[in-house]
């Protein structure tokens, strides 16, 4: 009888089997811990873009909010000064219907002048030059010295009088 022949790497199987197990629970656990590192990775930064996200809204809030103020100053400085033309414009259309009153009022024209031209001696001396107003009145002058009565520069003095009180007239 023969004896079986016995292979030289038959002895190695096993240690070939137990290996081959080793290696497939090690690239096991090896993809198992892959899985769970990209999990993590991938949470991770989710959670950074979370962050982000909330810190730009937050920032585009802020600027928002930062916008509509300059805005809102903007509209305030652009209201008062349409406030500040308006009361300008009232005060240049009283002040012309002040002066037009008082060249109405002027009604004997050489009395009025006559008297505007004494007014202008008595203030500025004897030797005051008069001379007629552009727009009505007279204009003296003496050396370092200069008188304007014309309905304008009249009407203007009245105006002064009233002071802040002028205002009370347009204000509502």
């Amino acid at each position: 009888m023969t004896a079986p022949r016995v292979r030289a790497d038959d002895g190695l199987e096993p240690v070939r089997e137990a290996l081959l197990a080793e290696a497939c629970e090690a690239r096991a656990v090896a993809v198992a811990r892959a899985r769970t590192e990209a999990r993590a990775t991938l949470e991770a930064a989710g959670a950074r873009a979370d962050a982000i996200l909330t810190r730009a809204r937050a920032a585009g809030r802020r600027d928002g909010v930062a916008a509509a103020a300059r805005e809102l100053v903007h509209a305030r400085q652009d209201a008062a000064r349409a406030r500040l033309a308006a009361r300008r414009e009232a005060y240049e259309e009283f002040r012309r219907q002040v002066a037009d009153g008082v060249r109405t009022a002027a009604g004997d024209r050489d009395g009025l002048l006559d008297a505007l031209t004494r007014r202008a001696r008595d203030t500025l001396g004897a030797d005051a030059v008069v001379r007629p107003g552009a727009d009505g009145g007279i204009v003296a002058e003496a050396p370092g010295r200069r008188l304007d009565l014309t309905p304008a520069a009249l009407a203007e003095r009245a105006l002064d009088r009233f002071g802040s009180r002028v205002q009370e007239l347009w204000t509502p």
